[in-house]
C-alpha cells in the first residue's frame, strides 16, 4: 500500500482546495489562517461544497510548538470549537489537553507533540503513552540530530506498527527533511505536505511527495 499524505492548508484557495484531491488528509492550519479565511473553510465543509472523502483536520499550532498561535486555553477552544461538528479530527497539544473529553464526544482527537531535540528511547514511550491517554491518534515530531536519531525514530514507528498502535511521527526543521519520506515506510499513518505555502519548515510539496512514493513503492 502507498504511504499516504496530508496537505496542510494555510489559506482559502480554489486552487488549494482542487489540489487537496490529491490527498489522503487535509488539515487545516487555523493559526496560519486570517478570520475570514477560517469563515471561508467552515462555509466550504458545512454547505455542501465538499465531495472529497479524505478525513480533515482541525489544527491550531501554538508557538511554542513551532505554529503562530499565543492565545490562551479558552481562545484555543473558541477556535476549534466550531470543527468539533465538521472535522474528523481535532489535533490537540498537550497544554489544551484539558479540553480533549469533551471534544472527544463530538469528533477524534490527533494528540500531538513537536520537540526541539530528540528524546532518549524511554522519553519516547512514555510520550506515547502520555498522549494516547488523552487521545486517539499520537502525533510525535522530534528534531533529529543525527542519522542514528531518525533510525532510531523509525524503529519506534515500526514497533508501535507491530503493536497494531497507530501513530504519526516525523522531525521538524529542514536539516534532516529527508526523514519525512521515511517515516511513512515504517509504519506512520502519514506524513504532512504542502500545497503553495509551507505550514512547516522542511515540508515537502505534495506533489513531489506522492511522486517519490509512487516510485519508491511502484504505483
Amino acid at each position: 500500500m502507498t504511504p499516504r499524505t496530508a496537505l496542510s492548508l494555510t489559506s482559502f484557495s480554489e486552487e488549494n482546495l482542487k489540489q487537496a484531491e490529491c490527498a489522503d488528509y487535509i488539515e487545516i492550519r487555523l493559526d496560519l489562517c486570517d478570520r475570514s479565511e477560517r469563515e471561508d473553510f467552515i462555509s466550504y465543509f458545512s454547505d455542501g461544497r465538499y465531495k472529497h472523502n479524505a478525513p480533515v483536520i482541525a489544527t491550531v499550532r501554538s508557538v511554542k510548538e513551532g505554529g503562530k498561535f499565543s492565545g490562551s486555553r479558552e481562545e484555543w477552544l473558541s477556535l476549534v470549537s466550531p470543527w468539533t461538528e465538521i472535522a474528523d479530527y481535532i489535533d490537540i497539544e498537550r497544554e489544551y489537553s484539558g479540553h480533549s473529553e469533551k471534544i472527544k464526544e463530538r469528533t477524534e482527537v490527533i494528540s500531538s507533540v513537536h520537540l526541539s531535540y530528540m528524546p532518549g528511547d524511554d522519553e519516547l514511550k512514555h510520550t506515547d503513552d502520555e498522549l494516547r491517554s488523552y487521545g486517539d491518534l499520537p502525533k510525535i515530531v522530534v528534531t533529529p540530530g543525527s542519522t542514528e536519531d531518525i533510525l532510531r525514530l523509525a524503529q519506534f514507528t515500526l514497533n508501535c506498527k507491530y503493536s497494531k498502535k497507530p501513530v504519526i511521527t516525523s522531525i521538524m526543521g529542514s536539516k534532516y527533511y529527508w526523514a519525512r519520506v521515511i517515516m511513512p515506510l515504517f509504519g506512520s499513518e502519514f506524513v504532512y505536505c504542502h500545497s503553495g505555502e509551507a505550514a512547516a519548515e522542511g515540508q515537502y510539496e505534495l506533489d513531489t511527495m506522492n511522486e517519490i512514493f509512487s516510485l519508491i513503492c511502484g504505483q
